[in-house]
Order: structure tokens, then C-alpha cells, then sequence
């Protein structure tokens, strides 16, 4: 391979608790995978940082009474500078598909030989070429930020409908919503009845006559 010779040089170290690495370990295997299963193979990590935090209140809390839902789980956040070996085509599809993944919405694994980390967008990514490390070598840094994603619960009530609203008893007694109120029974005054209210009309009628003058 072209110019292999200038990245064999192992140079391995570990900075304390920020799990800081620095290597050129020939042959590794440090690979950004997409979602439908492709990767970008890096010949050569020549750095690599990532910062996995958490935050803790800063204000007093009640002794004893620290909980897990008092420590806040940051996102992983990962740094790497890679070397790729290849043509002029070669390079830059990768380029394309490094500009593809820091201006869309597509997530990615980062797999180191330590570990795998998931989830990861693309951030920010720096690259160059220069002639001491070859002219088909291209270095590339690349920023990438964890996200996490929860699922929300959603529940559903079932609503009782209404009672329909009756309607006013009809004329035959019953009603629409089939309460049943009795038979009305109808009255005809006898004949005695209807003199006996004609007179009584026209008496009225004469005194108010004679009070009227």
C-alpha cells in the first residue's frame, strides 16, 4: 500500500481519566458505520479523545438523601483523528460522505478495538493533505456528539357516550325514549253544565253593564 511506511509508527498514549489516546497503530480497525450496515475503514488512528461526563448539583442536598435522578447523565462526546490511505476517487467519497453525515440527521457507530459507541452524529470534521505524510493520505478530525433518544409513554381512556337526552311526552301520553306516562282521558261537560256557564256569562255580563254607567 502507498506510503504505508509513513504510518507505521507506533507512538501509544493515555492521559489520567480523560481517556485521551494517542496512536498510529498500524492495522487497526477504527471504523464510522451508517445505518444501512457500509463503513468508512481508517487505515490509521493518530488520536483519539472521549469525554463521558456526568453533572451533580452544586447546591446542598439533605444527607443520605442523594438519588440517582440527582446526577444528570451527559452525552458521550468523542474526537478522533484518523488516516485513510487511497486514490484521489477514494478520498474524496469519503469526503462526500463525511459532508453527507455533519449536515444531515443520519446517527453512527464509532468502533474502536476498546469499544463501540452509538448513536453519534457528525459535528464538526477538519481534514488535510499535505506531502510529508504522502499525497494519498488524507487525515481527517472528526467531532461527534452522542443522542440520546427516550421513548414516551402514551395511554388511552375509553369515554363512556352519553345517555340520550328524552323528548317530551307525546299527545297519546308516551314518550320517544319509550317511557310509557298513562292514557290521558278527555271530558265533555253535559248539556246542564254548558246553560248553567252561559248564564253565569251573561249575569257578569249585565252587572258589569251596570256598573260601567
Amino acid at each position: 500500500m502507498p506510503y504505508a511506511d509513513e504510518l507505521d509508527q507506533i507512538n501509544t498514549e493515555t492521559v489520567g481519566q480523560n481517556n485521551k489516546q494517542t496512536s498510529s497503530i498500524k492495522g487497526a480497525e477504527y471504523l464510522l458505520q451508517r445505518a444501512d450496515g457500509t463503513t468508512i475503514d481508517f487505515y490509521s488512528m493518530l488520536e483519539m479523545s472521549i469525554n463521558n461526563s456526568s453533572t451533580i448539583p452544586n447546591e446542598p442536598i439533605e444527607m443520605g438523601s442523594f438519588a440517582s435522578y440527582n446526577r444528570v447523565i451527559e452525552p458521550i462526546e468523542a474526537t478522533a483523528k484518523l488516516a485513510i490511505v487511497g486514490t484521489d476517487s477514494e478520498i474524496q467519497n469519503v469526503l462526500n460522505v463525511l459532508d453527507e453525515l455533519q449536515k444531515g440527521e443520519e446517527k453512527i457507530s464509532f468502533i474502536t478495538p476498546f469499544d463501540t459507541y452509538e448513536n453519534l452524529m457528525v459535528e464538526v470534521y477538519d481534514y488535510r493533505r499535505d506531502g510529508s505524510s504522502g499525497q494519498n493520505v488524507l487525515q481527517v478530525e472528526i467531532r461527534m456528539k452522542e443522542v440520546r433518544e427516550v421513548e414516551t409513554g402514551k395511554t388511552t381512556k375509553a369515554v363512556d357516550e352519553p345517555p340520550p337526552i328524552e323528548e317530551s311526552a307525546t299527545m297519546d301520553g308516551s314518550c320517544a325514549s319509550g317511557v310509557d306516562y298513562g292514557e290521558r282521558q278527555t271530558y265533555t261537560p253535559s248539556g246542564q253544565e254548558v246553560e248553567a256557564s252561559e248564564s253565569t256569562g251573561r249575569r257578569s255580563s249585565t252587572l258589569y253593564d251596570i256598573f260601567r254607567r
